[in-house]
């Protein structure tokens, strides 16, 4: 296809363009034929909208979202559809893929009130549907892929796994609210024979003594209250005004016991709304000083052990300087 400027009614220029004969089939003769550039766009526009009505499909994939615990509808949830074409889906046959590549495609659509949510114009293929929304999960067993090749789906019913909540307040032997306490939640899992504990969770306690975790997925868990809320600063000297004090202090304690192993665990099932007040025992508590040698650049962390169990960490002050650190509320 060769460009060509012809004058248009001696006006201005417009570019005109040839088709070779040989572009046609040999056996009929056409002479060369000049289009011009409007004309050419024109065409141009229909092949594109031509490819790209080819590609749109007419299957459907429909359906509705629901709460796993409740059976109620989930409004707002966002679903996503979508598909990574394989060699079955393109076809086996060496003629079948000849020019063709996996393309990856993907869509997504809000559910309404109804909890409805609705794909159209999809082609054939294997498709995947993921829901999302905040304070849910999806449950790990459900994703099953759908296979669209000869009607629609327009019946599917995805859900969506409400995530736990657990409260409590945390008083002490006075019946006083205990304030900026930190609770923690634990996990214990058993993997290869071995019995792992982890913490999922950190929150505090607030100036009622209240606490709140939310978003807590399904399983078992400890509750700990580990120390008072604080964040590990700066050590200057014995004399500065910011070491004194903290000479109460407590240790820690779990919900229903003493200790891990004769604590009350809590079985989260989807949506559980649990509730755990723990107390504490207020008690004279004391400092620890030392000084860590070549403390480095990096981070330190202070534990105080007793056996397995760690008791807190307390208030930790930290000279990176100097290696010198203070331990309060022990």
């Amino acid at each position: 296809m060769l460009p060509r400027r012809t004058p248009w009614s001696g006006l201005f220029a417009a570019e005109q363009y040839i088709f070779p004969q040989y572009i046609f089939p040999p056996l009929v003769r056409y002479p060369p034929t000049l289009l011009s550039s409007n004309q050419m766009r024109a065409v141009w526009l229909l092949l594109l909208l031509t490819g790209w009505c080819s590609a749109q499909g007419e299957y459907v994939l429909a359906g509705s979202v629901v709460n796993a615990r409740t059976g109620e509808p989930v409004k707002r949830a966002l679903v996503t559809a979508f598909r990574f074409d394989t060699p079955g889906d393109i076809g086996d046959a060496p003629a079948a893929r000849l020019g063709k590549v996996a393309q990856p495609f993907s869509a997504t659509a809000l559910t309404d009130v109804s909890g409805a949510f609705r794909f159209t114009g999809l082609a054939a293929g294997t498709y995947n549907l993921s829901p999302q929304k905040p304070h849910f999960t999806e449950p790990a067993t459900q994703r099953v892929p759908v296979r669209l090749d000869s009607a629609s789906k327009e019946d599917l019913r995805i859900e969506l796994s409400p995530l736990g909540t657990i409260e409590g307040k945390i008083t002490d032997q006075r019946g006083q609210p205990g304030q900026g306490i930190s609770v923690l939640l634990m996990r214990t899992t058993i993997r290869e024979g071995w019995r792992s504990t982890e913490v999922v969770r950190d929150v505090w306690t607030d100036d009622r003594g209240m606490f709140r975790a939310w978003d807590i997925e399904p399983g078992r868990y400890l509750i700990r209250a580990a120390g008072r809320n604080s964040s590990m600063w700066a050590y200057i000297n014995d004399g500065d005004p910011s070491n004194r004090g903290g000479y109460e202090g407590y240790l820690p304690a779990y919900f229903g016991g003493t200790t891990a192993d004769s604590a009350t665990p809590i079985i989260m099932e989807p949506g559980t709304e649990a509730h755990a007040d723990l107390s504490v025992v207020v008690q004279p508590a004391h400092k620890v000083r030392g000084r860590v040698d070549n403390p480095g650049t990096g981070d330190a962390k202070f534990a105080l052990l007793t056996g397995d169990e760690e008791v807190g960490t307390g208030r930790v002050a930290f000279n990176k300087a100097s290696g010198a650190f203070e331990m309060r509320e022990v």
